[in-house]
């Protein structure tokens, strides 16, 4: 620990103010006493805490000033980690289903409410949740289209392997051709329906048209 020589009693050795700042001379204060050096040496080296002091509290308003930054940073980083989540919702089943088949082999006229959920007989059918889904809306204008597609191929009846195709989806009524986008709003429903119509051969060369339509429902999350 340092002592304080003046304090002391002890001979003031005048080299201590050679290292001192400028404007400090030894010629100052030599004439003025042993009781005056060592005044003069503390009002200098206060003089010089006041100044560490005043820059170390200037520091600190400066460091208070940068929270609010930090904060909105924080902030920033939040809203990309959200938007990151939202760029990774994709379509999930929800199970709701709607599927015909004409086929001089078989037949089915079926739907399905929930995800492996029993066939029942009938379709489109009807399911509790169709009202509030939009399923109804969405199913008519993805039909429509699709079936449209088919009406504009060349289909022949007579031609073995012939054969049309058609694919659409409706998200709140709005009907797009082809299938579904791969992004989405998590939330929305979309129904998605194919169809296809096909000329095979029954049996010695005696052709016959099968039809196949289905329906699928879609929630993004």
């Amino acid at each position: 620990m340092q002592r304080d020589v003046c304090a002391l009693g002890q001979p003031f050795d005048y080299s201590c103010l050679a290292r001192l700042a400028p404007p400090w001379t030894l010629n100052d204060h030599v004439g003025g006493g042993h009781a005056d050096i060592c005044d003069a040496f503390r009002t200098r080296c206060h003089a010089r805490l006041r100044r560490v002091n005043s820059t170390l509290q200037r520091t600190n308003v400066m460091l208070n000033g940068l929270k609010p930054l930090a904060a909105t940073a924080l902030c920033l980083l939040g809203l990309s980690a959200f938007a990151e989540n939202a760029a990774a919702a994709q379509w999930v089943d929800s199970g709701r289903t709607a599927y015909f088949k004409q086929s001089p082999f078989s037949s089915a006229w079926e739907h399905t409410c929930t995800t492996g959920g029993t066939p029942i007989q009938d379709f489109p059918g009807t399911c509790a949740n169709d009202p509030f889904s939009g399923w109804t809306t969405n199913y008519n204008a993805a039909s429509a289209s699709a079936n449209n597609q088919l009406n504009a191929c060349h289909f022949d009846s007579q031609k073995l392997g012939s054969a049309c195709y058609g694919l659409a989806y409706a998200i709140n009524g709005q009907v797009y051709a082809g299938g579904l986008p791969a992004s989405c709003n998590v939330g929305a429903r979309a129904v998605v329906v194919s169809t296809r119509m096909e000329t095979i051969e029954i049996q010695n060369h005696e052709l016959d048209v099968e039809s196949v339509q289905s329906g699928n429902e879609y929630v993004c999350q």
